[in-house]
């Protein structure tokens, strides 16, 4: 079998169109689009592990938009270890500092900035899975920000460190993957606190996400 340069370019360059009938075969109809679960930053299939997060700390996980339109549904994050009778969780979406004027240099780039949603408390005091029903528009492979925080300590399902995209930094050949900072548990404000950035190589959490 022989394949062209022509034809590698048009392999990796094709994305489906709007109506969702593209060539690949991988969706083949809007429907099929939302009955699929996605997890931000996940790379690969690697068994999956557990993150536990305190109160008051903010956690960022970095969601890239598929390459062709869609609109994000739905948020969600696996409780497996509950947080104290009555404590909340909340998550929330944030958009990437580049679509920003004035916050180009090459970290702030690559920063959550701008908020988009934000779920209001959802209770962490039992297990199981914690949704958040929304509509966001998304912009072609654009990147976003999942963010989460608590009310109480709680541990939450996660994508172990083997299976993650990574942000595109390192620090001694460790992908890093998540970034978190303090921050007293509120709604989340508009524009994203970042002045104490932990940037994190570990295990994020399993940020899960619809899309239509």
């Amino acid at each position: 079998m022989t394949i062209s340069i022509k034809d590698l370019v048009g392999l990796f360059t094709k994305s489906p169109p709007p109506t969702y009938t593209g060539e690949n075969g991988l969706h083949t109809s809007a429907a099929d689009i939302a009955a699929v679960e996605y997890i931000a930053g996940a790379a690969n299939c690697f068994t999956m592990t557990t993150y536990a997060t305190t109160a008051n700390l903010l956690t960022y996980v970095r969601l890239v938009a598929p390459p062709y339109p869609s609109t994000l549904v739905q948020l969600a994050v696996e409780v497996t270890a509950a947080g104290t009778g009555g404590s909340t969780g909340r998550i929330a979406l944030y958009d990437n500092a580049d679509a920003h004027e004035g916050r180009l240099s090459y970290v702030e780039q690559i920063l959550p900035w701008r908020l988009l949603a934000d779920s209001g408390d959802l209770a962490i005091d039992s297990t199981g899975l914690k949704t958040y029903a929304c509509s966001v528009a998304l912009e072609p492979g654009r990147s976003y920000w999942v963010a989460f925080m608590a009310s109480a300590s709680v541990t939450l399902r996660a994508v172990n460190i083997l299976a993650i995209s990574g942000m595109g930094w390192s620090v001694n050949t460790n992908a890093l993957s998540l970034m978190r900072v303090p921050f007293t548990y509120a709604a989340f404000p508009a524009v994203a606190p970042i002045p104490t950035l932990q940037i994190t190589a570990a295990s994020p959490p399993a940020m899960r996400y619809k899309l239509s």
